[in-house]
């Protein structure tokens, strides 16, 4: 696997742990990771599946709402990797 895939796949299990221990209730996350001196900065704000805030590196990104796990992984897969 991938460096890449290594470092955006930790990113999305801890988003995911975040969101399956605030079922049902609005959860954030603001944190700063680093990868090959690039530096993401992470801010969301989310409910269940839904992001309604998914800014990185102060841009933003989509998300449906009530979309299935799944989709909500690769949201947050795609909007890291498009900063890499």
């Amino acid at each position: 696997m991938s460096s890449i895939k290594n470092f955006t796949d930790n990113i999305i299990f801890e988003i995911n742990t975040i969101r399956k221990e605030n079922k049902g209730k609005w959860y954030q996350l603001i944190k700063s990771y680093k990868y090959n001196e690039k530096i993401i900065d992470i801010k969301l704000k989310g409910f269940n599946t839904w992001l309604q805030i998914l800014s990185i590196n102060g841009i933003t990104h989509e998300s449906g709402m009530d979309i299935s796990v799944s989709e909500f992984k690769d949201n947050i897969e795609y909007a890291i990797e498009y900063h890499l």
